[in-house]
């Protein structure tokens, strides 16, 4: 949800990359600070709280199964090179 000019604007439904918005809600901080999370469903069917603002600014774009991912492929290519070196 956005606060503007005192309308409230929902976010549910949004996409932010492998990220879709259930719900949005807020929590107060030590601080005192409002802050507002989502509960988001990641494409993997993993679902995570995430902060609206990592979200907007791009700087959360999955659960995390991007990074396994990617972390699993390189080891993969790794195994592969070490593989093909031996054979050689």
């Amino acid at each position: 949800m956005s606060w503007k000019s005192g309308v409230v604007v929902s976010h549910t439904g949004e996409r932010f990359g492998k990220l879709v918005i259930l719900e949005t809600f807020q929590r107060k901080q030590p601080s005192g600070a409002n802050v507002r999370y989502c509960r988001c469903k990641c494409d993997c069917s993993n679902e995570k709280i995430i902060s609206f603002e990592h979200l907007r600014s791009g700087h959360t774009t999955s659960c995390g199964c991007v990074h396994i991912v990617g972390g699993l492929i390189i080891l993969f290519n790794k195994i592969i090179k070490e593989i093909t070196d031996i054979m050689k």
